[in-house]
Protein backbone atom coordinates (compact mmCIF):
# COMPACT_ATOMS: atom_id res chain seq x y z
CA UNK A 1 0.00 0.00 0.00
CA UNK A 2 1.39 3.74 -0.97
CA UNK A 3 0.38 6.63 0.70
CA UNK A 4 -0.36 9.63 -1.29
CA UNK A 5 2.47 11.00 -2.78
CA UNK A 6 2.04 15.28 -2.18
CA UNK A 7 3.75 18.25 -3.95
CA UNK A 8 3.09 21.15 -4.49
CA UNK A 9 -0.26 22.79 -5.37
CA UNK A 10 -2.02 20.29 -7.86
CA UNK A 11 -5.64 20.41 -8.50
CA UNK A 12 -5.43 16.69 -8.14
CA UNK A 13 -4.47 17.22 -4.46
CA UNK A 14 -8.53 18.90 -3.61
CA UNK A 15 -9.96 15.87 -5.51
CA UNK A 16 -12.80 13.90 -4.68
CA UNK A 17 -12.34 11.28 -1.24
CA UNK A 18 -11.04 7.74 -2.74
CA UNK A 19 -11.03 4.51 -1.59
CA UNK A 20 -8.19 1.78 -2.32
CA UNK A 21 -9.56 -2.04 -1.51
CA UNK A 22 -6.78 -4.58 -1.10
CA UNK A 23 -6.77 -7.79 0.18
CA UNK A 24 -4.25 -11.10 1.21
CA UNK A 25 -4.23 -14.48 2.77
CA UNK A 26 -4.71 -13.32 6.16
CA UNK A 27 -8.11 -10.74 5.40
CA UNK A 28 -8.93 -7.32 3.29
CA UNK A 29 -8.79 -3.70 4.13
CA UNK A 30 -9.76 -0.05 2.38
CA UNK A 31 -8.61 3.05 3.03
CA UNK A 32 -10.58 6.32 1.91
CA UNK A 33 -8.28 8.66 0.90
CA UNK A 34 -9.62 12.65 1.79
CA UNK A 35 -7.50 15.25 1.01
CA UNK A 36 -7.92 17.97 3.17
CA UNK A 37 -5.95 21.29 2.10
CA UNK A 38 -2.42 21.33 -0.01
CA UNK A 39 -0.36 19.13 2.46
CA UNK A 40 -2.66 17.81 4.08
CA UNK A 41 -4.82 14.12 3.95
CA UNK A 42 -7.25 12.34 5.44
CA UNK A 43 -6.99 8.59 5.87
CA UNK A 44 -10.78 6.59 6.93
CA UNK A 45 -9.23 2.80 7.65
CA UNK A 46 -11.00 -0.67 7.87
CA UNK A 47 -9.05 -3.68 8.45
CA UNK A 48 -9.77 -7.02 8.78
CA UNK A 49 -6.96 -8.35 8.09
CA UNK A 50 -4.02 -9.56 9.96
CA UNK A 51 -0.91 -7.51 7.58
CA UNK A 52 0.23 -6.28 4.60
CA UNK A 53 2.76 -4.13 3.19
CA UNK A 54 3.20 -0.65 3.56
CA UNK A 55 5.17 1.58 1.30
CA UNK A 56 7.75 3.53 3.04
CA UNK A 57 6.86 7.46 2.77
CA UNK A 58 9.82 9.00 1.32
CA UNK A 59 8.83 12.22 2.08
CA UNK A 60 11.39 13.58 4.96
CA UNK A 61 9.03 16.39 6.67
CA UNK A 62 5.67 14.09 6.76
CA UNK A 63 4.21 13.72 10.43
CA UNK A 64 2.10 10.54 10.92
CA UNK A 65 -0.68 10.98 13.18
CA UNK A 66 -2.73 7.97 13.55
CA UNK A 67 -6.43 7.41 16.19
CA UNK A 68 -7.66 4.18 16.81
CA UNK A 69 -11.70 4.01 17.16
CA UNK A 70 -11.72 0.30 17.42
CA UNK A 71 -9.81 -3.02 17.03
CA UNK A 72 -5.48 -2.67 17.28
CA UNK A 73 -2.70 -1.92 15.32
CA UNK A 74 0.82 -2.41 16.20
CA UNK A 75 4.32 -1.33 14.19
CA UNK A 76 7.99 -1.63 15.89
CA UNK A 77 10.70 0.20 14.22
CA UNK A 78 13.45 -1.83 14.74
CA UNK A 79 14.64 -3.84 18.00
CA UNK A 80 13.98 -0.72 20.81
CA UNK A 81 10.84 1.21 19.48
CA UNK A 82 7.75 -0.15 18.95
CA UNK A 83 3.77 1.45 18.55
CA UNK A 84 0.46 -0.45 19.80
CA UNK A 85 -3.00 1.35 19.40
CA UNK A 86 -5.93 0.12 20.91
CA UNK A 87 -9.24 1.82 20.84
CA UNK A 88 -9.09 5.33 22.05
CA UNK A 89 -5.49 5.43 21.45
CA UNK A 90 -3.69 8.03 18.97
CA UNK A 91 0.21 8.18 17.91
CA UNK A 92 2.54 10.88 16.49
CA UNK A 93 5.52 9.86 14.83
CA UNK A 94 7.53 10.88 11.80
CA UNK A 95 6.12 8.89 8.52
CA UNK A 96 9.34 8.86 7.19
CA UNK A 97 10.14 6.27 10.52
CA UNK A 98 11.20 2.67 8.64
CA UNK A 99 8.80 0.40 10.12
CA UNK A 100 9.97 -2.94 10.09
CA UNK A 101 7.33 -4.75 11.00
CA UNK A 102 3.32 -3.84 11.42
CA UNK A 103 0.63 -5.96 11.82
CA UNK A 104 -3.90 -5.87 13.33
CA UNK A 105 -3.17 -9.16 16.09
CA UNK A 106 -6.97 -8.78 15.93
CA UNK A 107 -7.47 -9.27 12.65
CA UNK A 108 -9.42 -5.87 13.07
CA UNK A 109 -9.18 -2.32 12.68
CA UNK A 110 -10.81 0.59 12.80
CA UNK A 111 -9.35 4.32 12.48
CA UNK A 112 -7.94 7.37 11.28
CA UNK A 113 -4.48 8.72 9.91
CA UNK A 114 -3.41 12.15 9.01
CA UNK A 115 -0.79 12.53 7.00
CA UNK A 116 0.98 16.64 6.98
CA UNK A 117 3.45 17.33 4.29
CA UNK A 118 5.35 20.47 6.52
CA UNK A 119 6.64 21.38 3.31
CA UNK A 120 4.00 21.30 1.33
CA UNK A 121 1.87 23.48 4.06
CA UNK A 122 0.95 27.01 2.34
CA UNK A 123 2.03 30.19 4.49
CA UNK A 124 -1.52 30.95 4.67
CA UNK A 125 -2.58 27.55 6.58
CA UNK A 126 0.64 28.14 8.83
CA UNK A 127 -0.68 31.53 9.83
CA UNK A 128 -4.20 30.03 10.35
CA UNK A 129 -2.93 27.21 12.22
CA UNK A 130 -0.55 29.53 13.94
CA UNK A 131 -3.16 31.54 15.23
CA UNK A 132 -4.56 28.53 16.88
CA UNK A 133 -1.54 28.37 18.65
CA UNK A 134 -0.30 25.10 16.04
CA UNK A 135 3.18 25.90 15.60
CA UNK A 136 4.51 23.29 12.65
CA UNK A 137 8.31 24.25 13.11
CA UNK A 138 7.99 23.25 16.73
CA UNK A 139 6.05 20.36 16.10
CA UNK A 140 8.53 19.38 13.16
CA UNK A 141 11.64 20.03 15.49
CA UNK A 142 9.96 17.31 18.59
CA UNK A 143 8.82 14.94 16.03
CA UNK A 144 10.93 14.59 13.01
CA UNK A 145 14.02 14.45 14.70
CA UNK A 146 15.64 12.78 11.58
CA UNK A 147 14.00 14.97 9.56
CA UNK A 148 15.67 18.24 8.25
CA UNK A 149 14.58 21.16 9.97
Amino acid sequence: MKYFEFGQERPELMAMPRTVVFSNETGSGSMTICPLFSGAELYYNDMHLVSFDEAPVLARNVIEINHCRAGRYECSFGENSCCYLAAGDFAVCAAARKKSSSCFPLRHYHGITILLDLDAVSPEMRSQMEWYGVDLDVIRRYICTECAV
